[in-house]
Parts: structure tokens; sequence; C-alpha cells
């Protein structure tokens, strides 16, 4: 389960063109003050690149500004399950299969500490 702390990590990569500011509980919904929530999966030479872009409410509450996160930034597995923190980062390492879920959640297959394989998840909007 994700912790206060990784839920501000996440949050603080929209807080430059977010409206709604992170609060110790989180960031509570990017979906509340976002649009045009889209997700993208690549491949390149340097691995597997999995980003979330949206069009978001700037602190102001006035205009749309397009925001986006690479995942693997503040996102890792943590022996099998998909947590966001500062100390956990490039799930792709040890994740496969990966997709977008309903309600912006992360979907992977990911090795744990045994070498075992299962799904896992991540609600990105919490």
């Amino acid at each position: 389960m994700m912790g206060r702390s990784a839920l501000v990590l996440l949050s603080a990569f929209f807080t430059r063109s977010v409206a709604a500011a992170p609060t110790d509980k989180g960031f509570q919904g990017f979906t509340n003050t976002c649009f045009n929530v889209s997700h993208k999966i690549s491949d390149s030479g340097h691995g597997t690149n999995v980003a979330l872009s949206a069009w978001c409410l700037d602190r102001d509450g006035l205009y749309f500004r397009q925001s986006s996160v690479r995942l693997n930034h503040c996102v890792g597995n943590d022996n099998g399950a998909l947590v966001c923190g500062r100390r956990r980062r490039n799930f792709t390492s040890s994740c496969a299969n990966c997709s977008f879920g309903e309600d912006s959640r992360l979907e992977c297959d990911c090795r744990s500490n045994n070498g075992t394989v299962a799904s896992a998840s991540l609600n990105l909007d919490q």
C-alpha cells in the first residue's frame, strides 16, 4: 500500500501546474482538476518508459496547462508490490506487461524477492 509521503512525491510532479496542492495525505485525486488524462508506455534503447500526462488547472484555478510525469522516477517494485516513494524507483526493471486500468490504475506483473511473478496494481489517483 502507498504511504502518505509516497503520495506527496507523485503529486509533486503535478503541483507546478495543478490547482490543488498536496496535503499530508497526498494529492487526493488529480483527476478532480485534470482532464484528457493519458498514459503512454514505450520501449527505447534505454528500457521501458511509462508516462502519465494530463491538462490540469493551474494553482489559481484559472488556466489549464499540460503536465506530465515519468512514472519510473517515483514508482517502484517492493517485493512484488507497486509502490510510490523516493527510495523505490524504476519499477520497469522488475515488472512487465504493464497497462493502465480503470480509475488511473497502473497494473503490471512484478517479480518478488524470491523470483515469483504476480499481478500488482497501484491507483495513481489516490
